[in-house]
């Protein structure tokens, strides 16, 4: 039940036990309980002046919060790093020693959206330059003055680690995994491009039209949270599916988007938490305005969030998932999802009840909201009008946080997977454990279980070139234990030979061998053979065996 008191106060319908007001002149929310002993719900602002901004996004230990979007003169962009604890926090903001703005990061063209890196290392930015420009925290200022306001200096330095090519036209969007190995972006040029973010810059693979991909301006990239799936959304009309697997389009979703005016600068969609839903905006239903959620079991569509009167440009899931007890007694698990419009509202829906959502603030702001982002209970969000707000909600309000651990075993439950981010050793972002995931090859180590499953091997020759030829590859049995080395052609051979070695034959004492000048040439011996799947044998093979040697 909405209930409309004044043009500048409205009253929200109740949940569970109160009633959540928002008063928009004050910029105040409280929460109203039966027995009216009120909690209080804060929304602080802070405004930028120099221009509209695109992008928001709070960094991982909450500490600080990214702005991007228009400079103040000729088209320039503009990033500011703030600081939570004065924006959240009215006793800190008061303080001297306490700097509200962090770091103001200067571009040649206007920026379109920031996100910090899962392990909050980089600070990803895409914008007009047909690039993506990733910075990296290089310490604090000390020794900078205070002329004139506190907020004119940087108190924070950041230095541009990588600049990332490949785009032909704006770049409108960039998400990265959230198991930080890879970064998506997508723009004007009607492609997405992933980045492998553990060895920029170097590129993945270009989604591209001949790849199956959109025929418009992509708009919006989200990542699956279970590590399966990318989500791309584009003017096209059409939400494409794409599998992390072999980056192959499985599901082209255009039924909830046909009669959408596409009128949004962007279209950011986001998974829930549990990856049960995909939420995608700029949808339509009876050419009313909708948020479409879209079934992760069978890409089903038949569920949308209904309310606003313009068109929904973002939705934002809340990271983890939040249980809460119903006026029943249960205890339900559900996904708490943020929602903004260019009618200038703000909507927080728990999935999976669509019926009505948990709050509403209308007119939040001037013009149509951009951009979220969450951090536990803070929920940030910003405006084409330059300001960007901050609501801070509480367990009482919304209920109990799920844990890092419970959502690994909710995930483990639902999926028989555990997602990286949800692992115990999320320092080091799932690094060490994507090294050992990801290798379907197999490395043995133990020579004495080597020689016990000895079997009569195929000899694998190995060219001069170094390379295996498609023919002989295909021979190549899937334990096969011989070992190919190659001699090569200096002083102590006067013509280019090959020996082939079975793993009886394998010398048990590295060979020393002198050249005519006198020179030590030491040849290791090989204790592990290396398994090549057959599934991983192509027609332009490559050499596998040349990592393992490495080890």
């Amino acid at each position: 039940m909405l209930l409309l008191i004044e043009a500048s106060f409205l009253i929200i319908w109740g949940f569970q036990s109160f009633l959540i007001f928002v008063n928009l002149e004050l910029r105040q929310v409280g929460v109203i309980g039966v027995d009216e002993i009120g909690s209080t719900v804060d929304i602080i602002f802070f405004v930028d002046a120099s221009g509209a901004i695109y992008s928001v996004d709070i960094h991982p230990d909450g500490t600080k919060i990214a702005t991007c979007g228009q400079g103040g003169e000729g088209g320039s962009g503009l990033v500011i790093i703030w600081n939570v604890k004065p924006v959240i926090n009215e006793k800190a903001s008061q303080e001297a020693s306490c700097s509200r703005l962090l770091s103001r990061i200067l571009h040649q063209n206007c920026v379109n959206c920031v996100r910090w890196s899962p392990d909050g290392t980089y600070l990803g930015c895409a914008g007009d330059q047909q690039s993506l420009t990733l910075w990296e925290f290089g310490g604090r200022v000390f020794s900078a003055g205070t002329i004139g306001s506190k907020d004119s200096v940087n108190v924070e330095k950041y230095r541009e680690k990588y600049r990332l090519y490949g785009h032909s036209l704006d770049v409108l969007h960039l998400e990265w995994s959230k198991d930080g190995r890879y970064l998506a972006s997508c723009g004007m040029d009607h492609s997405v491009i992933i980045w492998d973010a553990h060895n920029l810059p170097n590129k993945v693979v270009s989604l591209t039209v001949e790849r199956g991909g959109h025929q418009g301006i992509v708009k919006g990239v989200s990542w699956d949270p279970i590590g399966k799936f990318l989500a791309t959304q584009s003017a096209d009309k059409s939400v494409r599916i794409w599998t992390i697997d072999n980056w192959q389009c499985i599901k082209v979703v255009m039924d909830p988007f046909i009669e959408s005016s596409q009128s949004t600068m962007f279209c950011r969609l986001d998974w829930s938490p549990d990856g049960t839903y995909l939420i995608a905006p700029c949808a339509s239903n009876n050419s009313g305005p909708t948020a479409h959620l879209i079934r992760r079991k069978d890409w089903d569509t038949t569920l949308d969030l209904v309310g606003h009167r313009k068109a929904v440009t973002v939705v934002r899931a809340c990271p983890r998932m939040i249980e809460y007890q119903n006026y029943k007694g249960n205890r339900l698990q559900v996904s708490c999802i943020a929602m903004g419009s260019r009618d200038k509202s703000l909507s927080v829906w728990l999935l999976p009840n669509v019926d009505r959502p948990l709050v509403v603030l209308y007119k939040l702001f001037k013009h149509s909201i951009l951009d979220f982002s969450w951090n536990d209970y803070h929920l940030t969000i910003c405006s084409m009008d330059g300001t960007v707000k901050s609501i801070v909600f509480d367990a009482k309000e919304l209920g109990r946080l799920l844990t890092s651990s419970e959502m690994g075993d909710l995930c483990e439950r639902m999926y028989s997977r555990r997602p990286l981010q949800y692992s115990s050793d999320q320092q080091n972002n799932g690094r060490q454990l994507l090294s050992f995931k990801d290798s379907s090859r197999m490395f043995v180590d133990d020579l004495k279980k080597i020689q016990s499953e000895k079997q009569e091997p195929k000899q694998l020759k190995i060219h001069d070139s170094g390379s295996f030829t498609s023919s002989q590859i295909k021979e190549l049995p899937s334990n096969q234990n011989a070992v190919s080395i190659p001699i090569s052609c200096d002083a102590v051979q006067t013509n280019c030979s090959e020996k082939v070695l079975t793993s009886s034959e394998l010398p048990m004492k590295q060979t020393d061998l002198r050249t005519k000048l006198g020179k030590r040439r030491i040849q290791p011996s090989f204790i592990a053979s290396v398994t090549i799947p057959e599934a991983e044998i192509t027609a332009t093979p490559v050499l596998v065996d040349e990592p393992a040697l490495n080890r």
